[in-house]
């Protein structure tokens, strides 16, 4: 395993109990701050029904769809990977996810595609980055439309969309260039220029049909995250204000992503209860973040622990190899 992710592991400790720290104090700062009472009455009366449904379209989309979203990436860079491999890849890394910080869970993927599915490093780089590069331009596509067609639109908020899918459009452009301008070896890189020139190597044998489907499959993703939302905060009482969601939820899960809390559990609560403010009561909107943290992101973590071993013993070489 590279020295990168040793150093990763070696330091994993001790981010792990410091976003642990950040997520029960952010947790505790929402609970204060909207009175844990009306919050927990909130979840207590939640419709189980539309909660089970949530949880149940989250863990299909975290595992079947998700395998697949992967299989057609990496088909997208001229990489063939069976169906089961992709779910193994997928299923067995979402505990790993859940438990390492900083995207560490994504470069452990990466390892894994490289070390036990065969996959060249460059490719499945190239295959991964382009998931959560397409998840990020699609949930501030979505956003976009849904401020597009909100009454009483925030001109800065709108600017701030449309100048995100900009740079997230010509970010990838820029830095294919660039990596063919480096693999040439006009100039000397450090470790970011070597990665734009492995997926500047990547585009060169990309396959554009199957990179639309893999595009079209992280719309849906994205779609679905949303619908999950929806319909724990439908459960827990709240009125459904289709727009502001569209406008205003894609931001609470970007910025969820900023590596401070566990999961974003905390983060996520904080953001929705400020974004949607005028759309339902505050503990409404803490109790059906809360469900939605726990349906969205804990509850597939937990049901991938069941498929970890097998992932980390074939990564670590104890296990039987993707064939």
């Amino acid at each position: 395993m590279s020295e990168g992710v040793r150093g990763g592991e070696r330091s994993g400790p001790w981010r792990t109990l410091v976003t642990a720290g950040a997520t029960l104090g952010v947790l505790g700062f929402v609970v204060w701050k909207v009175e844990p009472g009306p919050i927990v009455d909130a979840i207590r009366g939640a419709d189980f029904l539309l909660v089970l449904a949530g949880a149940l379209v989250a863990i299909l989309f975290h595992t079947v769809q998700s395998a697949e979203l992967l299989r057609c990436m990496l088909k997208g860079f001229a990489h063939e990977l069976a169906f089961r491999h992709a779910l193994a890849a997928t299923g067995g890394n979402m505990a790993i996810k859940a438990a390492l910080p900083a995207g560490t869970g994504e470069l452990v993927r990466i390892v894994y595609l490289s070390r036990v599915c065969g996959a060249p490093a460059a490719h499945s780089t190239a295959a991964v980055l382009s998931i959560l590069w397409c998840k990020l331009f699609w949930l501030q596509a979505i956003a976009l439309a849904g401020w597009i067609a909100r009454p009483g639109r925030d001109s800065l908020l709108g600017a701030a969309l449309a100048a995100g899918i900009l740079v997230c459009t010509g970010l990838p452009a820029w830095a294919i260039l660039r990596g063919r301008t480096l693999s040439r070896g006009r100039e000397r890189s450090g470790a970011w220029g070597r990665l734009m020139a492995a997926i500047a190597r990547a585009a060169a044998d990309a396959r554009p049909g199957w990179l639309a489907i893999g595009i079209l499959h992280c719309l849906l993703s994205v779609v679905a995250e949303i619908g999950v939302f929806v319909l724990v905060l439908a459960a827990a009482g709240g009125p459904v204000d289709a727009l502001a969601i569209a406008a205003l939820l894609p931001i609470a899960i970007i910025g969820a992503k900023v590596p401070l809390t566990i999961l974003g559990v905390g983060t996520r609560e904080v953001l929705v209860v400020m974004l949607l403010a005028s759309t339902a009561p505050d503990h409404v909107l803490a109790g059906a973040a809360m469900l939605f943290s726990a349906v969205e992101y804990v509850v597939p973590a937990l049901v991938g622990a069941a498929l970890t071993w097998g992932f980390v013993s074939r990564l670590t070489g104890s296990g039987p190899r993707a064939r």
